[in-house]
């Protein structure tokens, strides 16, 4: 089936929407992506990449991608268009794009996959990838925003995210003093809603300091002891994270023999 894309109005729309496709589509729907409006005038206007295929219309983009599994493509197309027709009434939105060839389903994805040039163009600038419970959206969202028109109503956010497991990332132009205040601004409120503050990338060494700093002892011991029961000789992505420092040689166990 390939490509769709749907303009809605608000956040609830969009999670409405969410949950309509898990509902009709199941397995055949394979991404979900999310562009707020800051994400799309940057990278559509701005930079003049990919194209809004709703013309400033709708405050959010969303782009499909489904995969038939009949054995007869045609069944689940015209089961799709259907679905997609019923999805579009009740979310009252007429907003829907079907891509008719690979290279239309490629102009609606240059936008989502412009996220990297639009970092670069915003100089100085934070990347969050966190993860948001889809119940925690509406409010976690709007105070993360408020409180960076509080530390500086100048600075440039950019947010998008594959929200089918909550993932939202969001780009915050900034540096100096107020960087520091936005990143203590963005984990605190995602930590105070249940979220993670990693949601696909892992912690690594970028974000060890406020990972250490967010979690308690006993929460950070647990989770050390988690990993060498899985990795007692401390050989992968040793002292990343934890400090940990991998064993001299003669007191590692011998390997088993087959």
């Amino acid at each position: 089936m390939g490509t769709v894309a749907l303009g809605l109005q608000d956040l609830d729309q969009v999670l409405r929407a969410l949950a309509g496709c898990r509902a009709d589509f199941g397995p055949m729907l394979t991404s979900f992506e999310v562009m707020w409006r800051d994400f799309v005038d940057f990278v559509a206007r701005g930079l003049g990449v990919g194209r809004d295929p709703f013309d400033g219309a709708c405050g959010y983009v969303v782009l499909l991608e489904l995969s038939c599994y009949d054995r007869q493509p045609a069944r689940d197309e015209a089961r799709i268009m259907d679905a997609l027709e019923a999805l579009s009434d009740s979310l009252g939105t007429p907003h829907v794009v079907v891509a008719k060839s690979l290279s239309e389903a490629a102009e609606l994805w240059r936008m989502r996959d412009a996220s990297g040039e639009a970092a670069r163009h915003l100089g100085a600038y934070l990347s969050f990838d966190v993860s948001i419970p889809t119940g925690e959206l509406q409010a976690c969202l709007p105070r993360i925003y408020a409180g960076l028109d509080a530390i500086d109503p100048a600075l440039r956010r950019l947010t998008y995210g594959h929200l089918g497991d909550g993932n939202v990332h969001l780009l915050v132009g900034c540096e100096g003093p107020a960087a520091e205040h936005v990143e203590h601004l963005v984990y605190h409120e995602v930590m105070r809603c249940g979220g993670s503050i990693s949601a696909e990338h892992g912690i690594g060494l970028e974000k060890n300091r406020v990972f250490q700093s967010l979690y308690p002892a006993a929460e950070l011991d647990a989770m050390r002891r988690i990993k060498l029961a899985f990795d007692p000789g401390a050989m992968l992505g040793r002292d990343r994270v934890f400090g940990l420092s991998r064993p001299p040689s003669s007191t590692r166990p011998a390997p088993e023999l087959p």
